[in-house]
C-alpha cells in the first residue's frame, strides 16, 4: 500500500485465493491512483513468479515490465 500511495506501483497482482477484504482494499486503492490491477492465479503461482512465499499480493514497479504482463492477461496490446 505505502508503494501504491508513493505513486512507485504500475500493476498490481492479487491471487484469486486473497481474502475478499484484501482484494477490495488494494482493487480501491488502485482505481485511486489508477493503477491496473487484475486478481489472477494462485497464490503459489504468483510467489514462485518472485522467488517469495505465500505472496497473495505483488506490486510491478517497472513500466515496461507492467505492460508486458497486462499484455499477457489481455491477450492483446494496450494503449501508453
Amino acid at each position: 500500500m505505502q508503494a501504491i500511495d508513493k505513486k512507485k506501483v504500475k500493476l498490481i497482482l492479487i491471487s484469486e485465493e486473497a481474502s475478499e477484504r484484501t482484494k477490495q482494499n488494494f482493487i480501491k486503492k488502485c482505481k485511486e491512483f489508477l493503477i491496473p490491477v487484475f486478481v489472477y492465479g494462485k497464490t503459489e503461482e504468483l510467489s514462485r513468479c518472485v522467488g517469495k512465499i505465500n505472496k497473495v499480493v505483488i506490486g510491478i514497479i517497472e513500466k515496461n515490465l507492467a505492460n508486458e504482463i497486462v499484455k499477457i492477461i489481455d491477450g492483446g496490446d494496450i494503449n501508453g
